[in-house]
C-alpha cells in the first residue's frame, strides 16, 4: 500500500467489495448456495478492519453486501457496533 499523505487527495474513500477472490456486487450468483449470514457478517468483519486502519476518512457504501437482496436470516444488528 502507498502512503496516501504523498497524494494531494481532498479524502479518501474506501469500501469492500471482495471477499476473498469474489466480488459480492457483480452479481447475485456469488450468493446462491452460500450462507447468507456468514457472508454478512464476513463482510462487516472487512468493512469495521477497513474503517479502523485510519487510511480512510470515508467508509462508501458500508452496505454494499445487499445489493442483490439477499438477506441474512438472523439479527446482524451486533455486526454493526
Amino acid at each position: 500500500m502507498q502512503d496516501t499523505d504523498a497524494f494531494p487527495f481532498d479524502y479518501i474513500i474506501g469500501s469492500v467489495h471482495y471477499l476473498g477472490v469474489e466480488t459480492v456486487d457483480l452479481g447475485p450468483e456469488f450468493y446462491k448456495g452460500k450462507d447468507i449470514n456468514e457472508i454478512y457478517v464476513n463482510y462487516f468483519n472487512l468493512v469495521c478492519e477497513a474503517a479502523s486502519t485510519g487510511l480512510y476518512d470515508i467508509i462508501g457504501h458500508a452496505d454494499l453486501v445487499r445489493i442483490h437482496r439477499f438477506r441474512p436470516e438472523e439479527d446482524i444488528t451486533h455486526l454493526t457496533a
